[in-house]
């Protein structure tokens, strides 16, 4: 579609669209940053100053609230011998998380 031709009611159709593929809200916002961005380059520095930002006149998902999931009682402590149980460098792995607060894959792109 031409830059010229996208609008917001064509654009809301598009944001439902990635909505039913199953897209997450964070990732239809950073499609739609992008969107904006292309627009915004395209006015300034391409010489389109007629544009129009469709992304301005469109909804942006509402994010999640997140998780704030914390150990409790003794889960601590039956987390840490259920993986001792499967393997002890597990449980020195997991230790290292809580300890730390990093991710999995924060804590395995260490060097």
């Amino acid at each position: 579609m031409a830059l010229a031709k996208m609008d917001g009611p064509a654009l809301s159709g598009i944001v439902r669209q990635w909505q039913g593929a199953g897209l997450s809200a964070n990732t239809i916002r950073i499609y739609l940053a992008n969107i904006s961005h292309l627009y915004n380059i395209s006015r300034q520095e391409w010489g389109m100053t007629d544009l129009v930002n469709p992304v301005e006149l469109v909804r942006r998902p509402r994010l999640s609230q997140g998780r704030d999931r914390r150990l409790v009682g003794d889960e601590e402590a039956r987390l840490l011998a259920a993986c001792s149980d499967t393997n002890p460098e597990l449980a020195d792995i997991v230790t290292f998380a809580i300890e730390t607060a990093m991710r999995q894959g924060e804590i395995l792109g260490l060097e």
